[in-house]
């Protein structure tokens, strides 16, 4: 009987120690990593060019890209803050700020969907000027914000790779990521109404053999030699695993520095107490 009594007066303290705890809700230190990035993506016509599937129907390098990062953004450590810009010719066009993607996964998202070819402002894409300026206008805001800029590499016109690395390039922490296959293919040729009229020809971009298909390919060298010329690192755009594991690379993460909430735990335990000192006889 007095062992029961002890045990009443016990668990009635117990739950007042938890309420005036909750009260006073005392926090703790502690450390998290997210990322703080702005994406960039490619919307050049050979971005259009169908190397990749979803769902075992073919899909463009632009349309993929999309569909991956809709993958990938639900499942960053909420805290994180990205960015959303396209490239064409050789200058990025930023649509929002970096913001957190948990609150706002909904507009970023939406954002996305709506990412177009037809958005480009100019038909010349200059792959190592755009990053270039990507990396200037991100110094220019002194943000610490990474750079992820996914590309399939595609020069036009046409240069050699010595020529778009002559200019010495801004070191910046980042990822450049290659979208696409190796393997060459065909441009689809498509109208404003983003209907297919064919396949680009290189009478079209006025090179040799007028009559052949332009092809296109993942120019991974090039980037890679961009990428080692930024201190970036680099990556081919397989599937938002591979994606999210390269976006875990240490020099990506930012180490935040907060304190945590204990409320929530004395607040449960209170409950627990309560419903168990009736039982306490």
């Amino acid at each position: 009987m007095r062992t029961r009594s002890l045990a009443r007066k016990l668990t009635g303290t117990a739950l007042l120690a938890c309420l005036v705890l909750a009260m006073i809700n005392p926090r703790y230190e502690r450390q998290s990593l997210q990322l703080r990035a702005r994406f960039v993506i490619d919307i050049t016509q050979s971005m259009n060019t169908r190397d990749y599937s979803i769902a075992s129907a073919p899909a463009d390098r632009l349309g993929y890209s999309r569909w991956v990062l809709v993958q990938v953004f639900p499942r960053l450590p909420c805290g994180s803050e990205i960015a959303l810009g396209v490239f064409s010719h050789h200058a990025v066009e930023w649509l929002f700020a970096p913001i957190e993607v948990c609150e706002h996964l909904d507009v970023i998202q939406d954002v996305l969907e709506h990412i177009d070819w037809r958005m480009a402002w100019a038909a010349d894409s200059h792959i190592a000027q755009g990053i270039q300026a990507a990396i200037r206008e991100i110094d220019h805001m002194q943000e610490s914000s990474a750079l992820v800029f996914m590309t399939d590499g595609q020069e036009t016109p046409e240069a050699p790779p010595e020529t778009a690395l002559t200019t010495a390039m801004t070191p910046h922490h980042g990822l450049l990521l290659g979208v696409g296959k190796t393997s060459p293919s065909p441009v689809p040729l498509l109208d404003r109404n983003n209907v297919h009229q064919g396949f680009w020809e290189n009478g079209d971009l006025g090179l040799p053999d007028p009559h052949a298909l332009y092809m296109s390919w993942l120019h991974e060298t090039e980037l890679r030699s961009i990428a080692n010329l930024t201190g970036m690192q680099y990556a081919r755009l397989t599937d938002p695993e591979s994606l999210l594991t390269a976006l875990e690379h240490p020099e990506l993460q930012t180490t935040v520095h907060g304190s945590g909430n204990t409320r929530w735990i004395f607040l449960l335990a209170g409950v627990i107490l309560s419903a168990l000192l009736p039982w306490i006889t």
